[in-house]
Order: C-alpha cells, then sequence, then structure tokens
C-alpha cells in the first residue's frame, strides 16, 4: 500500500469517527429534521465547548492540533501540578540523605 493511500485511508477512517461521535453527517441528518417536529436547542456550558491547541511533540517540528474540553484541560493542568508538587515535597526531603 502506498503512502498516498494509507494517509488516505487514515483521514477517511478518522473523519468517519469524527461524524459518528458528532452525530452522524450533516447530510444523513437533513432528512430526519424535515420530518422531526421542531426541538429545542439544548443548552452547552463553557466546560463542554471543544479548545483546540496547537502543541510541538518533543523530538518533533511538525506542530499538532490537539482538542479536548475545557473541563479536560483544567483536568490535565491539575494533575500535572499534583504531580510537581508531588516530585518536588519528594525531592525536598530525602534527596542525598
Amino acid at each position: 500500500m502506498s503512502t498516498r493511500t494509507t494517509v488516505a485511508t487514515i483521514a477517511l477512517l478518522a473523519l468517519a469517527g469524527w461524524a459518528q461521535a458528532n452525530g452522524g453527517t450533516a447530510a444523513a441528518a437533513a432528512p430526519a429534521a424535515a420530518s422531526a417536529p421542531v426541538a429545542t436547542p439544548t443548552a452547552v456550558t463553557d466546560a463542554d465547548k471543544p479548545v483546540c491547541k496547537t502543541e510541538k511533540p518533543m523530538g518533533s517540528l511538525i506542530p499538532k492540533r490537539i482538542c479536548k474540553t475545557a473541563a479536560q484541560w483544567e483536568s490535565e493542568r491539575e494533575q500535572a501540578r499534583k504531580l510537581m508538587q508531588d516530585a518536588q515535597q519528594r525531592t525536598g526531603t530525602s534527596y542525598g540523605r
């Protein structure tokens, strides 16, 4: 399988996964919307909205776009803070003794 075919296959699989996670494609949703009664939109909180950041992975010059909800970013930041705090406390009390 050529590189071009592999990249195209991965892109299609990613797009299909994204469409499935977001309730299908717009074309599939259009017929259902025409026959269904008008629904009230659900409230989306700031914690549910995706926030995308561009980061360079270590050892790579190619940036990657990473999208998570605000709650996921906050949780990850809190875990990193706790990890650093624990490491500093451990090394401060037992290092070299």
